[in-house]
Order: structure tokens, then C-alpha cells, then sequence
């Protein structure tokens, strides 16, 4: 539609301008010391329009050379973005698929693109960990958190996840509890931080935990529910081998109320 206006435009314009040179009768006249310059109306009109056309192509060619620079690294910015882009959508497919290793590999491009980094680097060392290289997994983290130079709670999860995955729990639970700290109801982390527990069979915490995901709606997660019978199930192992342990006492003592006396006792 707009193109259509703007022909409309021009064509009003050179309808206007040829009626005008073609009945136009006056003329200007231009006195110099040494000279006498006389041109018509139309052509003066003419020789403006060019000039100002002129003008207006000089100006917006310095312009455009002044914003080059500019417009260069904003191209690059760009296409940089792009393969970013492109290597953590590869990336994120390869995972998963399960192709582990085509997948650090992108996930590793991606995050030195400094587009992503803390996914990059998250994604990057979760696929290592799987391909069972926990160094260049904590490598990745590391990396990722001096791009990043805050604290970021995508890769505190994920070195979290990664220390439980390796059956380092106590330093998972560290970790875990710098983000309660921050978030008291952070779900996925109390979840977390529930396998933890449970993984040490630390039961009066995993009963503690699930009753603080309870408060929060998720009572009937799979996850809670284990953990609590779990809990319950060690809880009455418990009771068992305490009643077994007293049994034998009893029976003993009265094995030796009932033995007779011997003379001189």
C-alpha cells in the first residue's frame, strides 16, 4: 500500500512541474559585475531540485561512511549471535538424543561465543558428566562462571546435580544450601537436596524436606512419596531390630531368675 502512495506522489509531482514548464512564462535574470545571467522560471526550478538531490546524496554518503564502523560490528555482533544461536539449538538436540559427545562439542562452541554462557557451559558439563569426564565437566562450570562473573544459580544447580550424580553428596548439599539460603522455597533445590539426604540416609532430613515441598503443593510428586515411605520403611526396620535386640536380654534374665540356687550362695 505504501508504494502505491508514494507513486501517486511522484506522478502528481511530474504532472504539476510539466504543466508548469509548459505554461510557465516568467524568467529570472541574474546581474553580475560582468555578466547578465537570464534563465527561465522552470529551469531555475529544475537546476534546484538536482542540486538539492545532489546535496542530499553527498550528505547521506558521509553519513553512512561515518556509521560504518558501527555498522560492522553490529554485523558481526549479529552473525556472532547467529552461530551462538545454531550451536546451542545443535547442541541442546544432540543431548537429547543422546549423543553426548556431539553435544559438548557444540555446547562447548557456543558458550566460548559468549552468547550463552552460563547454558553453554551448563550444557556443555552435563554432557561430559554423562560421557563419564567429571574434570572437563567442572572445567566447563569454572569457565563459564568467569564469563559470567556472578553468581549464577543455572550453574550452582548444575555443579550440584553433577556432585550428586558423582555420589559426592555432602559437597552437593553445601552447594544446596548457599541457594536455600538465597531462595528458602526454591523447589528444585529442596528436591535435590531430598536425594541428597536420602542417598546419605539422613531420614530426619528427608522428612523435614518433604514436609517443606508438602507446604508447597507438591506433596504428591513421585519423588516425595518415595522418600517418605523410604523413611517410614527405615523407621520401622528400626523398631524391628530394637524389639529383636531386647528379646535376647529378656529371655536371659529370666534364664537366670530361674536357675536354682546353688549351696553357699
Amino acid at each position: 500500500m505504501r508504494w502505491l502512495v508514494s507513486f501517486i506522489v511522484v506522478l502528481l509531482l511530474a504532472v504539476t512541474v510539466g504543466l508548469a514548464a509548459r505554461y510557465a512564462q516568467g524568467y529570472v535574470l541574474f546581474v553580475l559585475p560582468q555578466a547578465r545571467i537570464e534563465m527561465s522560471l522552470t529551469l531555475l526550478i529544475l537546476l534546484a531540485a538536482v542540486a538539492f538531490a545532489l546535496f542530499y546524496l553527498v550528505v547521506g554518503g558521509l553519513r553512512r561512511l561515518w556509521q560504518l564502523p558501527a555498522r560492522v560490528q553490529a554485523y558481526r555482533l549479529h552473525r556472532k549471535r547467529n552461530r551462538s544461536r545454531s550451536a546451542m539449538q545443535e547442541a541442546m538436540s544432540a543431548y537429547l538424543e543422546g549423543h553426548f559427545e556431539r553435544a559438548e562439542i557444540a555446547a562447548a562452541k557456543a558458550m566460548r561465543l559468549q552468547e550463552t554462557p552460563q547454558l553453554g557451559g551448563a550444557l556443555a558439563a552435563q554432557a561430559a558428566q554423562a560421557l563419564g569426564r567429571s574434570e572437563q565437566s567442572e572445567q566447563y562450570l569454572a569457565f563459564a562462571e568467569s564469563e559470567t562473573k556472578q553468581r549464577s544459580r543455572l550453574l550452582q544447580m548444575t555443579r550440584a546435580a553433577l556432585l550428586h550424580q558423582r555420589g559426592e553428596h555432602a559437597a552437593a548439599l553445601k552447594l544446596l544450601e548457599a541457594i536455600h539460603a538465597d531462595a528458602p522455597k526454591y523447589a528444585p533445590a529442596l528436591r535435590l537436596a531430598l536425594q541428597c539426604h536420602r542417598s546419605l540416609q539422613q531420614w530426619s532430613d528427608v522428612e523435614r524436606i518433604a514436609a517443606q515441598l508438602a507446604q508447597q503443593g507438591v506433596a504428591q510428586d513421585p519423588l516425595v512419596r518415595d522418600a517418605l515411605h523410604a523413611a517410614g520403611r527405615n523407621a520401622r526396620e528400626a523398631l524391628t531390630r530394637g524389639a529383636h535386640a531386647e528379646q535376647p536380654a529378656a529371655a536371659g534374665a529370666e534364664v537366670v531368675a530361674l536357675r536354682p540356687r546353688q549351696s553357699g550362695q
